[in-house]
């Protein structure tokens, strides 16, 4: 397909004008003619790149969004409430009772005491993101976009006073069902809710949103004093993105609306009135996985590639190991703090 002329460019960028990140108005096609290899949502697709500062932008928009997430949409689903014996119930309510004391554990400034609690807590992934930015006092915890409400039942376990808001009202009502405090709705209904939190998350939410500087705002507002925002988000300027290109799984159109990278990110925050306070390489073996499926499968619109075997899925850990250790992780995780004003 060729090249769109300079007329045809500038008439498709009227409904995008600015640069979430630079507030540039200059873009430059990065791939062309792609389709939702997920899940099979009608249409094509372009990315476009901010020539500034390598923003990643699909046009055109989904005319609705809500046809790109069908209910097997992974965060949307069931936990498995299988039957439990007697001995799993008492062992899950003891274990209810140890993890918070664990968890607090690991801020206490003894060496065999904290280095024992956390050993005891390390397969336990809620746990070990937690480490990352969560303070002693940290309590309260809003999870947004928080699908089904998995992330927040091992919060809750630990002892945070743990709750979502999400979109799509299936999910609300399996997170409720779970014992989730779970409101339904758009980000921008923060905005009326006085409520503040310790830890707001929005994992794999903020490439999903059309106007990501507004919702940050927004989110921005809701912190409690001292308190923080954690960002997960595809790593677009990562090694994985660049190699994979048009099959980097993480691109996934339609839905990503926005690709990132720690940089670009770190300036929209700031634009925001948020200052970043550290940024983390935390890359997920099984996304690592589904590039290099999506390049050996080639074109299969709507067909997903199958989960890993045990074997690719090790080779895939040890690359995201790797990755993660030079600062190139395919996800990153990003902290920020409301900025203090001058």
């Amino acid at each position: 397909m060729p090249i769109p002329t300079a007329a045809a460019i500038a008439m498709r960028l009227t409904d995008r004008p600015c640069c979430p990140a630079c507030n540039g108005h200059d873009w430059s096609i990065r791939f062309r003619d792609l389709s939702d290899r997920l899940y099979g949502s009608p249409g094509t697709f372009e990315i476009w790149e901010c020539t500034k500062c390598s923003v990643l932008s699909l046009r055109p928009l989904p005319a609705d969004e809500r046809l790109c997430y069908p209910p097997e949409y992974y965060a949307y689903s069931d936990h498995e409430r299988g039957h439990c014996s007697t001995a799993a119930q008492l062992r899950r309510r003891a274990a209810d009772v140890a993890l918070p004391r664990l968890w607090r554990a690991t801020f206490v400034p003894i060496p065999g005491l904290r280095s024992a609690s956390m050993s005891a807590l390390k397969h336990r992934t809620v746990a070990d993101e937690l480490r990352l930015y969560s303070h002693a006092w940290s309590r309260s915890l809003l999870d947004i976009g928080c699908g089904s409400g998995q992330f927040l039942i091992g919060a809750r376990r630990l002892g945070f006073a743990a709750s979502g808001l999400e979109l799509n009202p299936h999910a609300v009502a399996t997170a409720r069902l779970a014992g989730i405090e779970c409101a339904q709705g758009r980000v921008e209904t923060l905005c009326a809710d006085a409520r503040t939190y310790d830890i707001i998350r929005m994992s794999h939410v903020l490439e999903h949103l059309r106007d990501p500087v507004s919702v940050l705002q927004c989110v921005r507002e809701r912190l409690a004093p001292g308190g923080v925002l954690a960002l997960i988000v595809p790593n677009a300027r990562g090694i994985i993105a660049r190699v994979f290109a048009e099959d980097w799984f993480q691109l996934d159109p339609p839905r990503h609306l926005w690709g990132f990278g720690a940089d670009n990110l770190v300036h929209m925050l700031d634009r925001a009135g948020l200052a970043a306070a550290g940024v983390w390489h935390r890359s997920s073996p099984r996304l690592i996985y589904f590039s290099f499926a999506y390049q050996l499968l080639g074109e299969h619109g709507g067909v997903g590639p199958a989960e890993p075997a045990h074997e690719a899925f090790r080779t895939c850990a040890e690359l995201a190991h790797r990755l993660d250790a030079a600062s190139q992780g395919d996800t990153i995780v990003v902290l920020a703090r409301a900025r203090e004003v001058v």
